[in-house]
């Protein structure tokens, strides 16, 4: 319970910035800003009689607090909630309780201290905390930077087509076609001998001629068919062999 003796001491207890500063420390209204204003509200909940007198007391001593932080108590969209009430520990222990509102958050605690002192102690630690506490209030904000837009990627890298392989060919190459072509004619002419040779009328040749016609149009379609074997190997070595050339050349000209 408050005694009497508690309120009456509470009206009279200085504010503890009248030991500590001097006379002309306290800032002129011409030095304070027109946005340091706020709001204060101050709860007791010791459950005593004199719980509008302690209400009165601290709003008092906030107010004077605030003048000498250059802020002005008035209506503002900052508003201060002071709780004074009794500790957990029990009633010989102070507790308070400092919460901050403002138009667009809910009230949030910024702190909460015990002192197990007298009514003047309290006061004086009320004054200390309030000198920590209030001015941060009012500095301005940083405004997150903005992130930096990513860079962008870089251009796909376009690879220019392989050349095909150009230039005059080589004589075993040309031979090789030449053979093939060759060969060829010499098989199909060879097999349209052995053709008319076997469709020849038995009556109108003799058996030898006939026999000597087959045996030339055989041998004449075997040349050709070797030919155009032999034709054929020699032209697919030459083409690998340029083909090889072509792909070690290939790198360096795509990277120039």
């Amino acid at each position: 319970m408050i005694p009497a003796l508690l309120t009456a001491t509470l009206l009279l207890a200085p504010p503890l910035s009248t030991i500590e500063d001097s006379p002309g420390s306290a800032q002129s209204p011409a030095d304070q800003q027109p946005d340091k204003t706020l709001t204060v509200r101050v709860i007791s909940a010791l459950g005593e009689e004199g719980d509008a007198e302690v209400r009165q007391i601290v709003s008092e001593r906030v107010e004077s607090r605030a003048a000498e932080l250059g802020i002005t108590i008035t209506d503002s969209p900052r508003l201060l909630l002071v709780r004074v009430g009794w500790s957990a520990k029990g009633q010989t222990t102070y507790e308070v309780q400092l919460s901050l509102a403002t138009d667009a958050s809910p009230p949030h605690r910024i702190e909460t201290f015990d002192c197990s002192c007298s009514a003047p102690e309290l006061l004086d630690k009320l004054d200390g905390r309030l000198g920590v506490l209030l001015p941060p209030i009012f500095e301005p904000k940083e405004e997150a930077a903005e992130p930096e837009p990513a860079p962008e990627p870089p251009p796909p890298v376009i690879q220019p087509p392989v050349p095909e392989p150009t230039g005059p060919h080589t004589s075993r190459h040309n031979a090789g076609i030449a053979a093939v072509a060759t060969g060829s004619g010499l098989f199909a002419g060879g097999g349209m001998m052995l053709a008319f040779a076997l469709g020849v009328d038995s009556a109108t040749t003799s058996d030898r001629a006939r026999t000597g016609t087959v045996i030339a149009a055989g041998a004449v379609a075997g040349v050709g068919l070797v030919t155009a074997v032999v034709g054929a190997v020699v032209w697919r070595q030459e083409k690998g062999k340029r083909d090889g050339r072509v792909s070690r050349i290939a790198p360096l000209q795509v990277r120039f």
